[in-house]
């Protein structure tokens, strides 16, 4: 099992955004979170992400209770987000858009990279 949410519950003032999530997501498994607007779906992303800590219930990646690990913690371990963006450097291709993301969380940048031709190119 690669993640698993049981019983996931959140409330903002007394307004339920999850109640009861549950979901698991194996190897090899693509897994998909649809909904009309309101229905939680960034909320539970917020959650999985450690960006929000449930009220009450529990999320796991790789086996491993993810409580109480800070959002750069699950990132480390391999579990992280991204946010929609319809454009994010205007002029760039995709290809371009993630060398430049990459190339910006990599402390060692791969010579390898298709299109690099070494540091500071």
């Amino acid at each position: 099992m690669i993640l698993k949410a049981q019983d996931l519950h959140l409330s903002f003032k007394g307004v339920k955004a999850l109640s009861g999530v549950e979901f698991s997501v194996s190897e090899g498994e693509f897994f998909a979170v649809i909904g009309p607007n309101g229905a939680g779906k960034t909320t539970l992303l917020n959650v999985l992400s450690g960006v929000y800590e449930p009220d009450k219930g529990e999320v796991a990646f790789l086996g491993q209770n993810l409580k109480g690990k800070s959002p750069q913690e699950r990132a480390r371990m391999g579990l992280g987000r991204t946010f929609q963006g319809l454009e994010i450097f205007r002029g760039m291709s995709v290809l371009d858009n993630v060398k430049l993301g990459a190339e910006l969380a990599l402390s060692t940048y791969p010579s390898s990279f298709p299109g690099r031709r070494g540091r500071g190119a």
